[in-house]
């Protein structure tokens, strides 16, 4: 995250906007192959005991894709189930 905040700074003076996504877990098959206790205990770390979903980070992610939202250069969000903050 201190890349994008760096780059940001460094970049908005050539009109580029430069943006990171930091997802929590997301539900794909990966998970698969977690054990049900591993898989438990990073369940309850997350305040809404769920995991993203890939249709969520990729809603934030298409939002950053956005051209109409240049003004969001160098803000960090967060992709996870309990909040989706710009």
């Amino acid at each position: 995250m201190a890349l994008t905040k760096s780059l940001g700074k460094e970049l908005a003076e050539k009109n580029i906007c430069v943006n990171c996504v930091t997802p929590a877990v997301i539900e794909t098959d990966i998970l698969k192959q977690c054990t049900q206790q591993h898989f438990d205990s990073m369940r309850s770390k997350i305040p809404m005991s769920r995991f993203g979903k890939v249709d969520e980070a990729a809603a934030l992610v298409g939002w950053l894709c956005d051209l109409l939202i240049r003004h969001a250069a160098s803000k960090l969000s967060r992709a996870c189930p309990q909040s989706l903050e710009p």
